[in-house]
């Protein structure tokens, strides 16, 4: 089965996400900024014996990206699926104004590949 990385794990749709696929068969590593707010991921992983493992991942943070991602890397050697939950904060985010114009939609999806490690600009 694959490695799968998704971000934002601490609830929500990035929660169900990680248990889903973990269920399915896939090897996951869910991603979460404050690793405190993991106890719901946590207790599905226990109680079902799933092949999860947490990572601190803050996608507003190079250092973090860049960290879980050589982390992850040096332990499977590849990522099969990278699902992207993660919402952006803080400055970042108040500089995205909704709905997007069509020309601007390079703009945003550039920041957001920046964001989360997979483009340097």
């Amino acid at each position: 089965m694959g490695i799968v990385v998704i971000t934002g794990t601490s609830s929500g749709i990035g929660l169900a996400t990680a248990v889903t696929l973990a269920r399915a068969g896939h090897t996951v590593f869910a991603g979460m900024r404050n690793l405190d707010r993991g106890d719901d991921l946590r207790e599905a992983i226990s109680k079902e014996s799933l092949s999860i493992k947490i990572v601190q991942l803050d996608v507003d943070d190079d250092n973090y990206v860049d960290g879980a991602f050589k982390q992850i890397l040096k332990e499977t050697s590849r990522i099969d699926v990278l699902v992207n939950n993660a919402g952006v904060s803080g400055t970042a985010a108040s500089s995205i104004s909704l709905p997007l114009p069509v020309s601007s939609g390079w703009r945003h999806w550039g920041h957001m590949l920046h964001r989360n490690g997979l483009w340097k600009a």
